[in-house]
């Protein structure tokens, strides 16, 4: 009880703070029963997939360090890494990955109060600047989903604590922690540079201009520099290709994102969002005075505080692509002014009349049911927000809990059985749908909590124009290995970059789709229908996806391949269509025919050995890598009597002209980085089946977005 006792009021009332959220989180999350929103199952699902990766690599698996660094191509991964290493050791659990969030958004307040006391403003101001930080709506949205903003506002913030207790760079120990900390955060948003600019330009002014430290600092400086580059660069060397283009292609924004630059409705987004749907109107005006009342005491500081925020506004309101997000990273900023501002308040009634608001905005928020658009929405957003409560009106419930809508796990296992039933594997999946109760991303996350490693995506979302023709979408929806479609009326919020791509997808599939498709299960969700359809069987007595020994005594053969699909020949010798190419020592073929058309195709083939072997695949852009290396370096693979050392690969594409490429064993042997450059030559990034990274590379690269 003496030691209870020595605490301090505010840390006490600190340490209550910190109950409550604890207790409030847990609360909130038993209520929550709805699928992970658009982001936050896309970063859960990159999690679960590093776990994959890293059991692989531990166990001395195929995986490589270069797969590890390469898997997230486009969002820096600290985040994915660790909740990957604790899926590792405690197994899989949305509510595991959620609570690594809300440690640090605890941690958030934690390092807000420490740098406050660190600047010499009391205990006062450094509670009250956590207090009001988490009951900031936005802040505590955030700290409720796998996003990877509350994350990187904790490394920022653990940086600028370093970055105070470093003396100007003259503590080597603290110095090197910033740089570290800095480091650590450029591996989960590429921004965060432009967050610590000001206080670090500061910092570089008082110790090398104003005090001439340079021999006590510039050692730190450049010892800290090495080992922030040593932790952030591999990972944007490593992927700075896909990452410039998928920059790019972001970078243009959605579709109701404001198209002027020069616009009002630009100029002023994030303002609008800040005052009226992050913090809230009063919080957000008592800023503003406490800025004012500020200045009078510490002019330096004020200015210091103003050109961080403009930097940060300026550099989020020149990219196209708008998310309130982005600018969370200044939100403590705007927790310490309305903490600064309410220490001067005088009168009791004032202060308890600030509390209560922000109490009642974070309770509001968080457990309301209010309908979209309704008088009763227009009204608390009113209240709440003041003249910026438009969103509050559309979206009254977007921090709110939300309860279940749809089984996206039993939709994906109903595919998965249907697939297996069928014979279809691998299993390419794709949807018209990207909903919030059915979304890509919460497929994905379905589809790695649930370990089918063997189904995969092929929805074209990063897309940027819109097919030409149904032939011309068909076609791709085969070369990617597409056996199962999801079809909604609903293809979900009109404001998305690929909402154009999924309606016509949908129209395909209900005007065209019955010749290609069969529609097998119908799930309802809020009113809306999911169709399941699943690719036809064309030649029903050699269907797609499976390979087959045949006889040929006479070396002859007649084979059907179905409508853009593929016939793959492993043969030494064979004669098609006026081209013969004979036997030779220690050399193994593979003949590739592709039907363009959209009917049945017969083959003949002479001059084969017998047996055969012969496999029918989907689409026309059949990838053999794997077949390639196994002809090559299996140790049961034989030409005769000897091994292979060769093999040539014969392709008879669109209008029957013959492609032909000869690989040999040096290609596929080696290991890690060696394997992989090695195998760049036969197939950029190897994957055994479909290839984002390549259908990124096909779609963005070759279509303007550079």
């Amino acid at each position: 009880m003496k030691s209870i006792k020595k605490i301090s009021f505010y840390n006490k009332l600190f340490l209550g703070l910190v109950v409550f959220h604890l207790v409030f989180y847990a609360v909130f999350r038993h209520l929550y029963t709805a699928p992970q929103t658009f982001d936050s199952a896309g970063h859960m699902a990159l999690a679960f997939k590093f776990a994959h990766l890293f059991g692989d690599f531990l166990t001395g698996g195929e995986t490589t360090l270069y797969d590890i660094l390469t898997t997230s191509f486009y969002y820096p991964p600290l985040l994915h890494w660790v909740g990957g290493l604790v899926t590792l050791v405690f197994g899989k659990s949305f509510n595991l990955m959620l609570y690594l969030v809300f440690l640090s958004f605890l941690g958030c307040l934690v390092l807000i109060r420490k740098i406050v006391l660190e600047l010499g403003f009391g205990e006062k101001v450094a509670f009250y600047s956590a207090f009001f930080y988490s009951f900031f709506p936005f802040v505590a949205d955030q700290s409720r989903l796998f996003h990877t903003d509350i994350p990187m506002s904790f490394f920022l913030l653990l940086s600028l604590y370093f970055l105070i207790k470093s003396g100007g760079f003259r503590s080597t120990r603290y110095s090197i922690l910033f740089f570290v900390s800095a480091g650590l955060g450029m591996l989960i948003r590429w921004f965060v540079p432009f967050y610590l600019a000001v206080p670090v330009l500061y910092v570089l002014y008082l110790s090398l201009w104003r005090d001439r430290a340079v021999k006590q600092v510039l050692p730190q400086l450049l010892l800290g520099s090495v080992v922030f580059l040593a932790i952030s660069l591999p990972w944007y060397l490593a992927n700075l290709e896909l990452f410039r283009i998928v920059s790019a292609f972001f970078a243009q924004g959605e579709k109701d994102d404001p198209q002027v630059f020069l616009s009002l409705e630009n100029l002023t987004y994030y303002f609008k969002n800040i005052s009226g749907f992050q913090i809230f109107f009063i919080p957000f005006v008592l800023s503003i005075v406490a800025l004012i009342k500020f200045y009078k005491v510490n002019k330096k500081g004020t200015a210091l505080v103003i050109l961080e925020i403009l930097l940060i506004y300026a550099l989020f309101t020149v990219v196209k692509n708008k998310n309130s997000r982005y600018v969370l990273g200044f939100l403590p900023v705007f927790g310490f002014l309305a903490a600064y501002g309410f220490s001067l308040m005088s009168k009791k009634i004032f202060k308890i009349v600030v509390c209560g608001f922000c109490l009642l905005g974070f309770f509001y928020t968080s457990f309301n049911q209010v309908p979209a658009r309704s008088m009763e929405g227009a009204a608390w957003g009113v209240l709440l927000a003041g003249p910026f409560y438009d969103n509050l009106y559309i979206y009254p419930y977007v921090f709110s809990y939300r309860t279940s809508q749809m089984d996206v796990e039993k939709l994906l296992t109903d595919v998965y059985f249907q697939a297996g039933g069928a014979g279809i594997k691998p299993v390419g999946l794709a949807s018209s749908v990207d909903s919030e109760a059915v979304s890509l991303a919460n497929l994905e996350l379905a589809r790695t909590y649930l370990g089918y490693d063997d189904l995969f995506f092929t929805t074209p979302y990063f897309r940027e124009r819109l097919f030409e023709s149904d032939y011309e979408l068909i076609k791709y929806l085969r070369d990617r290995g597409t056996s199962f479609l999801f079809d909604s009326d609903y293809a979900g919020p009109d404001n998305h970059r690929h909402y154009g791509i999924l309606v016509q997808l949908g129209e395909f599939a209900r005007n065209y789709g019955t010749y290609w498709f069969d529609k097998t299960t119908v799930y309802d969700y809020s009113g809306n229908e999911i169709r399941v359809l699943r690719r036809k069987a064309f030649n029903t007595a050699f269907p797609v996806d499976t390979c087959r020994m045949f006889d040929t005594k006479e070396g002859s053969l007649t084979l059907q391949a179905d409508p853009l699909a593929s016939l793959v020949i492993f043969t030494p010798s064979f004669n098609y269509s006026g081209i013969s190419r004979a036997y030779e020592p220690q050399t193994t073929r593979i003949l590739e025919l592709n039907n363009f058309g959209t009917e049945l195709a017969n083959y003949e083939v002479a001059n084969l050995s017998a047996p055969v072997s012969v496999c029918h695949r989907i689409g026309t852009e059949v990838k053999l890598v794997k077949e390639i290396s196994k002809a090559l370096i299996a140790k049961d693979s034989k030409c005769g009597q000897n091994s292979c050392t060769s093999l040539v690969h014969s392709k008879y594409g669109l209008n029957g002209v013959l492609e032909e490429k000869r690989y040999s064993k040096e290609d596929f042997e080696g290991r890690g980085l060696a394997k992989f450059a090695k195998q760049a030559r036969i197939y950029p990034y190897y994957e055994e089946y479909y290839s984002l990274k390549k259908d990124i590379l096909d779609e963005l690269a070759r279509h303007g977005t550079n």
